[in-house]
């Protein structure tokens, strides 16, 4: 070690020694900087693990929803066959479960309409895709308006629910031809 290389040595040293307090605060800094980063790192993740969770919630809620949907979309058919030959128009009207998710007429609409058939819990496999064209095919049959017609005998339906019915198959037709080109 040089004469020169010793005397920087000996005024390190002994300004630590005269300083301590300096480098102590300094570790204590760094130390205090390193818990506040690991505190917010961890509070990231919670966050992140609450977004998760609440997100998988939500995902569940909207699943069930168009489960209960679909449950009583196809309980009001079934519920439509039985009492076919009863009651009156006024009546048939109200008993159609129609393809939306609310089921009433007043919400049909074709995004409605699209919605409730793409998010058909029994068409949902494990690629996502089911087998929408099988059942959309089964579901043109269904709401064909001569054959809805047909259905409802003597009962008769008044004009705006004919349209209605006339206006959800062409919504079905359509997502049905999109399915087969698709």
């Amino acid at each position: 070690m040089t004469d020169e290389e010793y005397a920087s040595y000996v005024r390190a040293r002994m300004w630590e020694k005269s300083h301590g307090y300096i480098i102590e605060e300094r570790r204590r800094r760094e130390e205090e900087r390193i818990r506040r980063k690991e505190r917010d790192e961890e509070g990231r993740r919670w966050e992140k693990g609450m977004e998760e969770a609440l997100r998988r919630g939500e995902e569940r809620r909207r699943k069930n929803r168009w489960k209960n949907a679909w449950e009583r979309y196809e309980r009001g058919w079934e519920r439509l066959e039985l009492a076919r030959g009863e009651g009156k128009g006024e009546e048939i009207s109200e008993r159609i479960p129609w393809p939306v998710e609310t089921g009433r007429s007043a919400h049909v609409v074709r995004e409605e309409v699209e919605n409730f058939f793409k998010h058909a819990p029994h068409l949902q496999g494990p690629d996502e895709g089911g087998d929408l064209g099988r059942a959309l095919k089964l579901e043109r049959i269904r709401w064909h308006p001569d054959k809805f017609l047909q259905k409802a005998g003597s009962q008769g339906l008044d004009e705006e629910t004919i349209a209605t019915v006339t206006a959800v198959f062409q919504i079905i037709d359509r997502l049905w031809s999109e399915t087969r080109h698709a």
